[in-house]
Formats: structure tokens, sequence, C-alpha cells
């Protein structure tokens, strides 16, 4: 199965680069899997969550460029847990009539965000040969995500709030959609390969940046969040 995606993927290089750049051109495929530490870029306090990833390559090596061209087709998760402690009295926000919302009580925040996503990156890929049988690759470049699925936990799932001098208690379970469908950022890092004939084993490690807010139209913020993604993986190539 992973062959027909890989070779699909070599197809897809093909067809979007002009003739004379392909008149003396290889391809080569794979497969790798490994872990993410993930994070989400915001304004409030959050922590890592790990998560898992794995998918196919295709790397077209083109003879006449200093450089490779590697589209990859991956499954992979990410997210991250928000930790804040608020004080009693804390301002929260305004009502529709301009009446403050305030915390009665002190409120530890542990929420968990999770996503997972297929991202379809396409990457310059630099070699170094540095021994007759190892290789080194810098990678770089943009990489598209489509949501397949997401996980919200709040804990707490509700407070006591005062709402213009009410005391009220509201829920704090996210209803609606949390992120976006798509997901777009920039991938920097690199791997290593090593020749063992007709397998090249490898060890890859990037850096993902998320580019635009990943939050849906119901949690629309000014300043939005965006994922951050440290993923390590282990694979081979043939």
């Amino acid at each position: 199965m992973y062959r027909i995606l890989a070779t699909a993927l070599i197809a897809s290089l093909l067809f979007f680069l002009p003739q004379e750049a392909t008149a003396q051109t290889s391809f080569d495929y794979g497969v790798r899997a490994g872990i993410n530490s993930t994070n989400l870029d915001s304004e409030t306090s959050t922590s890592a969550r790990q998560g898992f990833n794995a998918g196919v390559f295709g790397t077209l090596k083109l003879a006449r460029f200093p450089f490779d061209l590697q589209l990859e087709a991956f499954y992979t998760e990410k997210g991250g847990n928000q930790d804040i402690f608020l004080e009693a009295g804390s301002l929260i926000g305004q009502t529709a009539t301009e009446e403050e919302v305030r915390l009665v009580n002190d409120e530890t925040i542990e929420d968990q965000f999770s996503a997972s996503y297929i991202e379809i990156p396409l990457l310059v890929k630099i070699p170094f040969d540095i021994g007759q049988q190892v290789q080194l690759n810098i990678l770089g470049g943009p990489a598209a995500g489509l949501r397949l699925n997401e996980s919200v936990t709040n804990s707490p799932a509700s407070w006591m709030l005062d709402i213009g001098g009410q005391e009220e208690t509201r829920s704090r379970t996210v209803e609606g959609q949390f992120f976006n469908d798509f997901d777009f950022g920039a991938v920097v890092g690199g791997d290593i390969q090593f020749n063992l004939g007709l397998v090249r084993p490898l060890v890859d490690v990037r850096y993902v940046i998320g580019l635009t807010s990943n939050l849906s139209e119901d949690f629309a913020r000014p300043a939005g969040i965006s994922n951050r993604a440290l993923s390590v993986s282990v694979g081979f190539a043939l």
C-alpha cells in the first residue's frame, strides 16, 4: 500500500515540473514513523503533549540541480495543554450588555486540546555526503494539513461566575468545532540516511511551525493560536 502512495507522490511531482528539469531524474520512496512533541502558540500558558506520526514519502532526484524535491503524506497528531491559575475576582469577560464577568473562586485551569491531521509537506532536500555510506539531508518547505478529528477536555468542567453582581454556575465544556479544518505551516529539519544496499535506514528530525491561526470561527480570537510540533521519526528509503 505504501508503495502505491509513494508512487502517486512521485507522479505528482513529475506532473508539475517542466520536461527539461526531469530529463535526467531518478526517484525513491520510503516510509517513516515516530513521535511528536507539540504545543499551541498562544497568549496563554501552554505545555507540550505527545503524539504520533506515520506516513510515506517520495523523493525526486534532479540530476541538473543541487537539490531534490520530496513530497510526503503523513498522519500526525498535534495540540497542547493549557495550564493557568486564576485568582478569585479575575475578569473573565463582559456580557452583551457590558456587565463584567468575574470568577467567584480561585480556579486552576487544566485544559487539553488535540487534533489529528493528514499533512502534505512539499520539501526541498539538499544532500551532503559525509561518508561512503552516510548521507545528511537538509529539509525545508511548506506543509498543508487537513484536520481529521479533534478532542477537547476542559478541567474544571464548570465554574462559579459573578455576572453583574449575580453568582451563576456556568459550563466550560467546548461546544462546536475548536480547530480549523485546514492548517498551514513551514517545515525545517533534516534526516540522516545509511546506505546498506537496497534499503537505507534513516532518522528524521524536524520542526513544524504553524503560519496561520488554527482556531475555528466558533472560537476566533484576535490573536488566534497556531500549532508547533517537534517530530522525531525513523524509517527507511528504497
